[in-house]
């Protein structure tokens, strides 16, 4: 261990090993932005969410089943985010709600709930692959995807 640390004191102010930790640098300085961006983005959906109108909310929800449903093959490969979650958890309360409209409030309160629920983890799962430390291609390639999905879902907000 000695030497090495002769070696890289001996070659501390090279410019290769510089711009090694220049790099070193600028990566946590972007790892540090995108995990404020994840944290503000999660902090600000649930009360985006609850502030909707019955219409409003049920858009808002269709349209992003239709991002997912888009990339539900590369985010179920990439992200953890199960076909079964969308298909089988997601799009079924989605549709229950729709149907149930204007029946019992109390009603339309619990399904409201239980999609939040799902959507909300959906959301935070995507968020975390962005995080994961590793930069190799096809994990590059993945997060290309699960970043286009979340700045769509977030366009949906605007």
């Amino acid at each position: 261990m000695e030497p090495y640390l002769d070696l890289v004191w001996r070659q501390w102010d090279s410019p290769k090993l510089q711009s090694k930790f220049d790099e070193v640098k600028e990566k946590a300085a972007k790892a540090q932005a995108l995990k404020q961006e994840r944290e503000e983005s999660l902090a600000a959906m649930p009360p985006y969410l609850e502030g909707l109108t019955s219409d409003q909310y049920l858009a808002f929800h269709e349209q992003a089943l239709r991002i997912l449903n888009r990339d539900k093959k590369k985010l179920s490969e990439s992200s953890g985010i199960l076909k079964v979650d969308i298909e089988h958890r997601y799009q079924p309360l989605l549709k229950l709600l729709k149907e149930t409209r204007d029946i019992e409030d109390s009603l339309d309160a619990k399904i409201r709930q239980g999609i939040d629920s799902i959507f909300l983890s959906i959301y935070q799962v995507l968020w975390d692959y962005m995080l994961y430390p590793y930069d190799l291609d096809y994990i590059i390639e993945n997060k290309k995807v699960v970043k286009k999905v979340l700045d769509e879902i977030w366009k949906l907000k605007q």
